[in-house]
């Protein structure tokens, strides 16, 4: 019998919000976006799976440099990613007096 699987799923919701660009009169609009990933483990080092965002403008552009009017922008995207994790350097372990002084 194999060993369990390890299975990984995650959701982020966020927004950037934008300021206005005094060169141009323009401010794009406030956006929101939603991303995930729904990943299977392989060993400790492989993983693969499904990824995906939708990104949208909740906003208008705004201001005389906006030339498309009001414009709101909008884009989703849904893909395989494949993972593969590299340890650069394994951690230390350092006595908590060595090296270290108080001047209280």
């Amino acid at each position: 019998m194999a060993g369990p699987q390890i299975r990984h799923r995650s959701i982020g919701i966020g927004g950037p919000f934008n300021l206005e660009k005094p060169a141009n009169d323009y401010q794009t609009g406030t956006e929101s976006h939603l991303e995930f990933a729904l990943m299977r483990h392989i060993g400790k080092d492989f993983s693969f799976g499904l990824a995906g965002y939708h990104s949208q403008q909740i906003t208008s552009d705004s201001g005389a440099g906006a030339r498309l009017g009001d414009f709101k922008g909008r884009v989703s995207a849904v893909g395989p990613m494949l993972t593969y994790s590299v340890t650069v350097d394994k951690p230390r372990s350092v006595p908590p007096s060595a090296g270290c002084t108080s001047s209280m």
